[in-house]
């Protein structure tokens, strides 16, 4: 029935729920997951020029928050003491590589994982 005719004979038409999918708000850890998010290119960090020219290597551990369409939505920092200019630049080279999404019971869902960067030290490749 139109949404005219319906006026004329004084019915209210109910919105199709069908058509809408539930939204699924949890964040699921690793074990929760069937396959993880999977980046679909390289992440690149760049070196923090701030930290000075005698570059160490370094580890640096990040919780990345990835959403159900492969976006990242939050990045942090994995260990107190990882230094704040290290995280921003992890940030920025998570922030510019799309993922596949998590995968549970066979649908994308939102993911919460814990990943490890390794930066490299001065010279080596």
């Amino acid at each position: 029935m139109s949404a005219s005719a319906a006026a004329a004979t004084g019915r209210v038409l109910e919105p199709n729920r069908r058509a809408l999918a539930p939204v699924d708000s949890n964040w699921y850890t690793a074990h929760e997951l069937d396959s993880y998010p999977r980046a679909l290119g390289p992440i690149r960090i760049a070196y923090p020029m701030a930290l000075g020219e005698a570059r160490v290597a370094a580890r640096v551990l990040l919780w990345l928050r990835i959403d159900e369409h492969g976006e990242v939505f939050d990045v942090r920092a994995g260990e107190a003491d990882t230094p704040e200019r290290l995280i921003e630049a992890a940030r920025a080279g998570i922030a510019a590589v799309r993922f596949a999404p998590a995968r549970k019971d066979d649908r994308a869902v939102k993911s919460r994982i814990q990943i490890s960067i390794d930066l490299e030290a001065a010279g080596e490749q």
